[in-house]
């Protein structure tokens, strides 16, 4: 964490700059969405590693939270204390996390379960994926913890695929609309390129039953 160090006072609080992301990540979708047919329903944030965790930074921040129609992490999770869930209910949420990553450990590897320790670099604290199912499951008004099997007419592909090269759970199961919280552990490291990763990541990010239109934004290009 910064420990209450202003932007630029010390290198050891922080690894990111002091520029303002969210606010260059809006601008850039403004331009955009002003010169292309864009389906306002269908924008999302999807990064690896620290990307990741930007993505989560989006959907928590009151600038940009109700722009984005779901996050894809990958690898990305917050540092210890900075988990908050969604700002606003409806986003989704596809999480992909590798199980022998030490950079950024999905599975505690401390005496806290929401707590893991990076053992590659220099020591940082980052939250469980459990507790980030948690905290979004919540924050989308749902029950539970973010722990429900994937429904067998609802897995994105997933359930075809060998057990071992995929272990996910699920949270909002419940919901009408389709919304739903992914969070899937694989087998590896600290990587992002795998096709058992971003095949389910696309079969999600276009899964039209997961919210209708709304008539603000509605396609006339």
């Amino acid at each position: 964490g910064g420990g209450g160090c202003a932007c630029g006072e010390a290198a050891n609080c922080w690894w990111t700059t002091c520029l303002d992301s969210i606010a260059q990540t809006l601008a850039i979708l403004d331009e955009v969405e002003e010169r292309l047919c864009v389906d306002l329903d269908q924008v999302w944030a999807v990064g690896c590693s620290n990307g990741g965790m930007f993505t989560l930074d989006l959907a928590a921040d009151e600038r940009s939270a109700a722009r984005f129609a779901g996050i894809v992490p990958i690898v990305g999770l917050p540092h210890y204390g900075f988990s908050t869930g969604p700002l606003v209910e409806g986003i989704r949420m596809m999480g992909m996390w590798g199980s022998r990553d030490t950079s950024v450990p999905p599975i505690s590897n401390t005496d806290n379960p929401d707590k893991t320790l990076d053992t590659s670099y220099n020591g940082w604290y980052y939250t469980s994926a459990d507790k980030v199912m948690d905290d979004w499951t919540s924050g989308n008004g749902c029950r539970g913890t973010g722990q429900d099997p994937l429904d067998t007419t609802m897995n994105w592909g997933i359930g075809v695929m060998d057990n071992n090269t995929l272990r996910c759970t699920m949270g909002c199961s419940e919901r009408a609309d389709g919304v739903r919280v992914v969070g899937c552990i694989f087998d590896g490291g600290h990587v992002c390129d795998r096709d058992t990763i971003w095949e389910p990541i696309f079969h999600f990010m276009l899964d039209r039953a997961a919210a209708a239109p709304s008539p603000a934004s509605e396609i006339d290009c």
